[in-house]
Parts: structure tokens; sequence; C-alpha cells
């Protein structure tokens, strides 16, 4: 257990992450999936798993771009590949979804039109459990799209009253069955729960 003084030291690193989270993962007003660090970024040292052994301990940064471990360090000969910025339209409706206060409601109700803006592209890649996801999202912010969501999530279950795997634009993309994984059952699970939040909101009156 921590004692007070850890407790409070805790805590002022939680809010120093809470005051600079937008900063690195909102710059320009766009929410990315990670931040890539340059080299030049990066610790020298950092506490956990070793990138080639797998060894738990501290790790020294090699110039490989690998964090590594005394044993390792140095004889990693793979160069890491330039870190690059992903943007994975999943991540605009987690704001949502998580209650987020770290975003205004304007940049709340812009990141979920952005989404829907991918999810109407038919080249654009989306996860089974997006749709779920965008219409709690809607329903939480009594957008009006929301009504005409909710058709197309009950339309799109398939005969087995699961989702797609994948889907480009409204179109399924497939999906694997694989005895004993779960990924038709999580997207079940989401969509299900995304589908039963809207309907006990209905009968509040909103």
């Amino acid at each position: 257990m921590w004692d007070s003084q850890q407790l409070d030291e805790q805590w002022k690193r939680f809010q120093t992450v809470k005051e600079q989270y937008k900063g690195h993962f909102y710059p320009g007003g766009d929410l990315i999936t990670n931040r890539a660090f340059s080299q030049s970024q990066k610790k020298r040292f950092l506490h956990g798993v070793c990138q080639n052994c797998g060894s738990f301990g501290w790790n020294e940064l090699d110039e490989s771009g690998y964090y590594l471990c005394r044993n390792c360090f140095g004889a990693h000969k793979e160069k890491k590949p330039v870190p690059e910025t992903y943007r994975i339209p999943s991540v605009k409706l987690m704001p949502v979804y998580i209650g987020s206060s770290l975003f205004k409601n304007e940049e709340i109700e812009k990141m979920v039109r952005e989404f829907m803006m991918c999810r109407s592209d038919s080249q654009e890649k989306t996860v089974g459990y997006d749709k779920g996801i965008l219409l709690y999202c809607l329903t939480k912010l009594h957008m009006p799209a929301a009504e005409k969501m909710l058709e197309e999530v009950l339309e799109q279950a398939d005969g087995t009253g699961g989702w797609s795997e994948y889907y480009y634009g409204k179109r399924p993309a497939g999906t694997r069955y694989r005895p004993g994984k779960a990924e038709s059952t999580w997207k079940l699970f989401w969509n299900t729960l995304c589908f039963r939040d809207e309907r006990a909101k209905r009968r509040k009156g909103g």
C-alpha cells in the first residue's frame, strides 16, 4: 500500500499526464492513435521488457532503436523501423464511450462526425464493433443520426446474429471463425451492449 507521500506523488504524475495528453495525442485538433517518438526524444533507460530476449528489468536504449537488457545490449543488428503516427478511426469514438473530461463538447462531436465520414468511405476499413459504439456515441450526444444508425446496426447483423470482423464502408469484409477464439463474440458483445444502452435511454425518455 502507498503511504500518503507516495499517493501524493502518483496523483501529481496523474495530473501531469492529464494536462499533457492533448498536446501529445490531439495535435492540431486530430486525435491520433499513438505518439511516435524520435530517437532523440526517447529516454536512455526504461524499466520493462527487453525488446530482444523478453526478460524483465532495466533496459537501455540501443543504437538500433530498441530497449535492451545488459545481456542483449549492443548485439541487436537489426535497426528499428522509423516510427509512424497512426490514425485509426475507432479511436475517435473512445472519448465519448469512456466519458472523458479532457475534451470540449464541440471537439467530441467533431471526432464523431469525422468517424462517420470514414465509415461512409468504401475504401476505409472499420472494425465490426464500431457501429455499436457509434450508436452509443450518437445516442449519448443526442445526435439525430442515432435512429438511422440503430437501423443499420440491426440490418447488418448476419444470419447468426453477429457482425462481420471488418467493414469497408457498409460492405462486410469477412469474419474468421477459429475454435477457441472470440473475435465474433467480441463484436457481438460490444454491439449488443451499446444497443441495450440505446434502448434503456429511449425508455427513460433521453
